[in-house]
């Protein structure tokens, strides 16, 4: 999908593409953990066609209200992360090194030399 969006694929149809692809596993999961939590309370899961399917009732609130908790989750955390901005998106912003910076880098580097050398020459 980055090559993609590098490609001129709007980076919005490219987050839909690669969420639904990921959502569909944690789907799967989160319902064998809700099937496996409600076999321990009781909940009879094998059977006929008649009680399977009266066993996905008590299945499905827990499936998609807690898909929408992180629908809801994701949302938050793109919008914090300016997925909307305008701007043009870097994963790295460059600060150059000033003058002034560089000579006191090379202070700071020649005053741990000297404590260094004073050490050992003490020592």
């Amino acid at each position: 999908m980055s090559d993609l969006t590098r490609r001129g694929l709007p980076s919005q149809f490219a987050y839909v593409i690669i969420s639904t692809i990921q959502i569909i596993p944690q789907m799967q999961a989160k319902a064998q953990t809700i099937i496996a939590a409600q076999r321990s309370r009781g909940l009879e899961t094998e059977g006929s066609i008649f009680k399977r399917i009266g066993a996905l009732v008590p299945l499905v609130g827990p499936l998609v209200f807690g898909s929408l908790v992180e629908v809801e989750e994701r949302a938050i955390a793109i919008e914090a992360r300016g997925f909307t901005s305008t701007r043009k998106k870097t994963s790295l912003r460059e600060i150059r090194d000033s003058g002034l910076d560089k000579i006191f880098r090379a202070v700071l580097v020649l005053i741990v030399l000297a404590i260094i050398a004073l050490k050992i020459w003490t020592h």
